[in-house]
């Protein structure tokens, strides 16, 4: 499973783009691939401000949480289709 310095540094970059005014409360959604070919994501509908690791989602490819107590923001199909072009 992801490790829980790969979710704070997620969570630390989620809150900070709220910080520099780079997100309005709910919008934008952070992921990252992680090494396992897993992915963490931020939650739908949930500032970025308050983003802690309990918040994050861990992901499959397809969008299925296997981590994590919230819902997949809908534009997950756009995500996984630039880590795939990559």
């Amino acid at each position: 499973m992801v490790d829980r310095k790969r979710l704070a540094e997620v969570a630390r970059y989620a809150r900070e783009l709220h910080a520099r005014g780079w997100v309005a409360n709910h919008d934008g959604n952070v992921s990252v691939r992680d090494d396992d070919g897993r992915f963490v994501a931020t939650p739908t509908a949930y500032s970025k401000r308050l983003v802690e690791i309990d918040d994050l989602l861990v992901v499959d490819r397809g969008g299925k949480v296997l981590r994590g107590r919230h819902r997949l923001f809908g534009e997950w199909p756009l995500h996984r289709a630039v880590y795939d072009a990559r």
